[in-house]
């Protein structure tokens, strides 16, 4: 998780400005994040093949750039996740976060953009995700409300 809280501020601002995530931060962030899997080990790795599998899908049937594409990876294999639901959610929470973007470059433009940054998004999904993920169900929520009762 140190590698996507040291990477993010520069991969946001040349995504900004350039439309592009250099390949210097991604191999600095593989690095750390492959030395971490390494200590730590991995859930899955046929999950991992999978979700490289549909990021590349997503690649080449929705036009996501590569770097997007890669950096989704590395945070997925930096959270290691285990199921697809788990995926799932990342990657809804992206695609909703992007949805943001274009609707609010749109309402001050008044012109579609062609393409956005999507570092952004992914970064904040990334910290939704995370945010979210050790919340109580809301079936615990409704079990303490009647409960205390």
């Amino acid at each position: 998780m140190f590698a996507i809280y040291l990477c993010a501020i520069p991969i946001v601002i040349a995504d900004c400005k350039y439309h592009r995530i250099p390949n210097i931060y991604l191999i600095g962030m593989l690095y750390v994040i492959g030395l971490e899997r390494v200590l730590h080990g991995f859930s899955s790795m046929r999950f991992l093949a999978v979700c490289a599998l549909l990021l590349v899908g997503l690649h080449i049937v929705c036009r996501v750039g590569m770097g997007d594409i890669k950096l989704i990876f590395l945070i997925c294999l930096a959270l290691d996740l285990a199921s697809f639901s788990q995926f799932c959610i990342l990657l809804t929470t992206v695609a909703l976060l992007a949805l943001v973007t274009v609707l609010v470059q749109w309402l001050f433009t008044g012109d579609l953009p062609s393409s956005i940054a999507m570092a952004p998004s992914i970064f904040s999904a990334t910290w939704l995700y995370l945010g979210a993920r050790s919340a109580p169900l809301l079936q615990e929520y409704a079990d303490a409300l009647v409960n205390s009762w």
